[in-house]
């Protein structure tokens, strides 16, 4: 009997890139971002000959990746996370490796050329941050935090929250001469008092997550709620809990409210008040001058920023 004549695999069209992704990644990026996005498509295509994937279309909501939904086979569904590599996401594989999938997506593949992710899929995939049950989402955040926090064991890569708060010290320093209005300045000395004392030397309780917020937890069959995108910091408990706090302070933003939200995650979390409140504040005074000088909303951030600083 004559072999089997194999078909070969049907040509695919490169995807199409998100607007959101084209807009505000040369705005944050500059011409390094412009130039990747011109070479993205054919990433993509190298990645989807090299896993035999056949690709989908792409999320929304991503500004510093272009994620895709891709099957193998016909049974066989998964993520491609093609990320624009920068400082803080270039050890996102390695901090997956560390969850191994204990609170956290499973890394399937990883591709050290690009950068890109394998990963698996999340269904149904709701974020825990579109949840109803405003007090439910706080308790299940706090819980996922527990799952989460491994110690770090022996030697590693990853950057320390100390380098961030150095980093977040300069930013500050450099954009309040350029936007002195923005923040109070009473709340920006602060900022940058207290974000000398974090950088002080401190040993790493945990892997930290540089970008933790509930847009980017989703619902799961494995777990109930799955972290995606973490940026992977050695670092401290109180400082997870201060992006959470950072997260959850919305409208009615006012000093009472930011007040009782840090008691409650202090509780919860048991970690330091003052470490908790500190980290919130800093990030807030960062994000509003930031957001400021890419001429995007601040207000809430000031707002957030102010609430923290009267507590």
């Amino acid at each position: 009997m004559a072999d089997r004549e194999i078909s070969p695999r049907r040509a695919q069209q490169a995807p199409a890139i998100p607007e959101e992704l084209l807009r505000t990644l040369p705005a944050w990026f500059g011409q390094p971002a412009a130039i990747w996005l011109s070479e993205l498509p054919a990433i993509a295509l190298r990645l989807a000959e090299s896993w035999q994937l056949t690709l989908g279309a792409a999320y929304g909501g991503g500004t510093q990746a272009l994620v895709l939904a891709v099957t193998r086979g016909t049974d066989d569904h998964f993520v491609l996370k093609i990320p624009f590599v920068y400082e803080g996401n270039r050890l996102e594989a390695a901090g997956l490796r560390h969850f191994a999938g204990r609170g956290a997506v499973q890394l399937i593949d990883f591709d050290v050329e690009s950068g890109a992710l394998l990963l698996e899929q999340l269904e149904p995939g709701a974020p825990l941050a579109d949840c109803s049950d405003k007090e439910q989402i706080v308790t299940s955040a706090c819980k996922l935090l527990w799952r989460l926090w491994r110690p770090l064991e022996g030697p590693h890569a990853f950057r320390t929250v100390q380098d961030l708060a150095l980093e977040w010290r300069e930013e500050i320093a450099t954009y309040q001469p350029l936007k002195p209005d923005v923040v109070p300045r009473p709340v920006t000395e602060e900022a940058l008092e207290l974000l000398s004392a974090l950088a002080a030397p401190r040993a790493a309780e945990v892997l930290s997550n540089g970008d933790f917020h509930l847009g980017n937890v989703l619902s799961a069959e494995r777990e109930a709620w799955l972290l995606i995108d973490p940026k992977p910091l050695a670092g401290e408990r109180a400082f997870d809990a201060a992006a959470l706090l950072f997260d959850r302070l919305n409208e009615p933003i006012t000093a009472g409210g930011a007040a009782e939200l840090t008691l409650h995650l202090v509780r919860e979390l048991s970690v330091e008040r003052q470490r908790v409140r500190a980290w919130a504040l800093a990030r807030s005074v960062r994000e509003a001058l930031r957001c400021s000088m890419l001429s995007e909303a601040a207000g809430c951030y000031v707002a957030k920023a102010t609430a923290l600083a009267a507590i």
